[in-house]
């Protein structure tokens, strides 16, 4: 696509990575489920997904943990030509079935919340507020641990499997100039 790669502008950056406690790192040793829940509350699947972002041309720009309102968080924003990727990632592989409430499920009965519903309404909501000018703004989750196979679950955004990422995310925006982005990122960094 004639894209520069390497040079993506990343605007803030990722929670501090809680540490983990003695009981964690042997669980994390012994089984493959409690290592991924172990990773994702380390918040590995920002960490990873932002590796991949700053491969991205000069023309994007992200936004790390952007906020709409006080309890309206997703784990990164991609601004570029013509299209704001909300993205929100999930930490884990293997089956996903749906909890006593929607929520999305993993093994040992992990609770991994709704990361296409919070990217899906959090795209909806910055859509809607007319600050994007010309740009789409579409919904995704991405997939860190590697693939994930959802069973019974409709998701409201497109689910995109690690191994996918770097393609998806190559391809998701036009070549161009990405225009005038600082009143958005203003938008989304403001408390």
């Amino acid at each position: 696509m004639g894209y520069t790669w390497g040079m993506a502008k990343i605007v803030g950056t990722p929670p501090a990575s809680p540490r983990r406690g003695l009981l964690g790192t042997l669980a994390a040793g012994i089984s493959p489920a409690a290592r991924m829940r172990a990773e994702m509350t380390e918040g590995a699947g920002l960490h990873r997904l932002l590796e991949l972002v700053g491969q991205l041309p000069d023309s994007v720009t992200a936004v790390v943990r952007p906020g709409l309102g006080f309890f309206m968080k997703i784990d990164c924003c991609l601004i570029g030509p013509g299209k704001v990727l909300a993205i929100d990632t999930v930490h884990w592989t293997g089956k996903v079935t749906a909890g006593q409430h929607e929520e999305w499920t993993g093994a040992l009965g992990t609770d991994l919340g709704r990361p296409d519903r919070r990217a899906f309404v959090f795209a909806d909501r910055l859509a809607f507020g007319g600050q994007v000018g010309d740009r789409v703004v579409e919904p995704v989750v991405i997939c860190t641990g590697g693939a994930v196979d959802l069973q019974g679950l409709k998701p409201l955004a497109p689910v995109i499997p690690w191994n996918e990422a770097p393609s998806f995310l190559g391809a998701a925006f036009s070549p161009g100039p990405a225009g005038d982005v600082a009143a958005l990122v203003k938008l989304l960094t403001s408390p």
